[in-house]
């Protein structure tokens, strides 16, 4: 089983699950042990904690080294269909010392899959369902990771963004948004602070369903469905940003 991997990548991935056949050495003592060989994981699943998206790897090879761990090309699917939901990781390499000082750098293309998956206790930003065609690139160390995604919808998808919870948000100009949020919670692993900052170029189409929130308490909703680009930023550290036009 794999689950034990949990505890060095708890700030990025959670409820890791598989199993493992393969030669893999265990060397070194206290805070520096080292893993060596080469496993095949086969039924693999993992939560990506900031989309909360549940993926499922049927087989991958990964090869472990001294400072890093190379886990290879293979195909994701996501929980809603697992023949016609499927992503291509294109690159997918973790660098460590000791599993302390983490470095990312991860690439997926995607033409149909499950993208975010959060609700409002998730992050009361934004939220909402995405299923659609997209590239991602995850680089960076763990305390400034870089996330960037460009997608597209490709089947029914909702977005929700909380404008404000007074009644003076009725005045904003809806066609054009530049949205301010708070500073998000930062998360913390093992060892040190996690940092992510996000960016998401999203082209809107009439899959997607934008709700804009003006007044929770009063249910006050505009709901629009059109055409159009969006440009997110948001961050542990940074404020939510929304800039695009929407017809």
């Amino acid at each position: 089983k794999i689950g034990l991997l949990d505890k060095y990548l708890s700030g990025i991935f959670s409820n890791i699950k598989g199993f493992a056949t393969g030669k893999l050495q265990i060397v070194g003592g206290g805070g520096n042990l080292k893993y060596l060989g080469n496993i095949q994981l086969k039924n693999g699943e993992l939560k990506v904690n900031y989309t909360q998206c549940t993926y499922r790897i049927p087989l991958m090879n990964v090869s472990l080294k001294d400072s890093s761990i190379d886990f290879g090309t293979f195909q994701i699917t996501d929980k809603l269909d697992s023949i016609r939901h499927t992503a291509d990781i294109t690159q997918a390499k973790l660098y460590h010392h000791a599993f302390n000082n983490m470095r990312f750098d991860f690439a997926m293309n995607t033409n149909r899959l499950l993208l975010l998956d959060t609700k409002i206790t998730d992050n009361n930003l934004f939220y909402g369902r995405l299923i659609g065609k997209a590239s991602l690139r995850f680089t960076g160390p763990q305390e400034n990771m870089q996330l960037y995604i460009k997608g597209e919808p490709t089947d029914s998808s909702n977005i929700y963004l909380p404008l404000a919870t007074t009644r003076e948000s009725s005045d904003a100009d809806f066609i054009v948004w530049k949205v301010y949020g708070k500073e998000m919670q930062a998360q913390t692993t093992d060892k040190k602070s996690s940092n992510i900052n996000v960016k998401l170029d999203l082209t809107a189409n009439n899959y997607a369903n934008v709700f804009v929130i003006l007044d929770p308490l009063t249910g006050d909703i505009i709901k629009a469905n059109g055409h159009g680009q969006m440009h997110i930023e948001v961050g542990t550290t940074q404020d939510l940003t929304i800039q695009g036009r929407y017809d």
